[in-house]
């Protein structure tokens, strides 16, 4: 990423997590780890979970050369991203 460090981890060869710092832009955000589920459609999936009682915190958007994303709180509190990969 040109704008900052994005560390990618491994195990047995497969990518499993990644790591960047949390930039100026983003506010008052904690270090946290994010979780993601892979999605057709995160537009779809954010209205349907905003339908369902969820807060959207990330609106849906396009992550260059990566996907498209958006970031969800459940009603219970719970927060975690959706996202489609490039392909």
């Amino acid at each position: 990423m040109p704008e900052f460090t994005y560390t990618s981890f491994k195990l047995e060869g497969d990518y499993v997590a990644g790591m960047m710092p949390i930039l100026p832009n983003m506010g008052e955000m904690r270090p946290h780890w994010g979780v993601y589920f892979t999605v057709l459609d995160p537009d779809e999936t954010a209205r349907l979970a905003e339908g369902l009682g969820a807060t959207i915190f990330v609106p849906a958007q396009d992550i260059p050369d990566v996907g498209r994303f958006c970031g969800i709180v459940s009603p219970q509190g719970v927060m975690f991203y959706a996202i489609r990969y490039s392909r």
